[in-house]
């Protein structure tokens, strides 16, 4: 009988081992990351207006074969709709995590709208966020994500804006 009690106490131990909690794997309300995830990712990338959503099909085409959850904000519509565009406008148009709890967390901002410019140069920019927990980065799978998204979408987002 002593034997089981310890066996399922050390159980118990080993499986509440993870250093964070549940609650700090939680996306925030306004998008932000989860405060037991850290930051592997950053990139910004130019787009023009006609590969607005190509660009998002690429990342959303990652992301679903990789079994993530996600989801799109008003500001993916936002983004066409010049009426709801002001000065300095940014918002957050894609969330996708892995979980529950959040162990993978990817994020896309829209930075900046240009379209219906004088000199025809029309484009967006917009950053991608790539979180996860620390264990991940020990063991290796955010080195493997990351270098998936470069191999995979950056390539391709990278071409979507020739510059003028």
């Amino acid at each position: 009988m002593f034997r089981a009690t310890v066996f399922v106490f050390l159980l118990c131990l080993l499986g509440c081992s993870d250093a964070s909690s549940s609650a700090d794997q939680e996306v925030g309300p306004n998008g932000e990351p989860p405060k037991a995830l850290q930051l592997i990712y950053q990139k910004q990338f130019v787009a023009e207006e006609k590969n607005y959503v190509l660009a998002f099909g690429f990342i959303h085409a990652f992301l679903v074969e990789r079994q993530f959850s996600v989801k799109y904000s008003r500001c993916f519509d936002d983004v066409l709709d010049v009426r709801k565009r002001g000065k300095g406008f940014t918002c957050l148009a894609l969330q996708a995590e892995q979980g529950p709890p959040t162990k993978t967390y990817v994020r896309v901002k829209v930075e900046e709208v240009l379209f219906n410019q004088l000199d025809g140069n029309n484009r967006l920019s917009f950053s991608v966020e790539i979180y996860v927990l620390d264990g991940y980065v020990k063991n290796g799978k955010g080195a493997l994500l990351v270098d998936g998204f470069t191999t995979d979408v950056e390539t391709e987002l990278v071409s979507l804006y020739k510059g003028r």
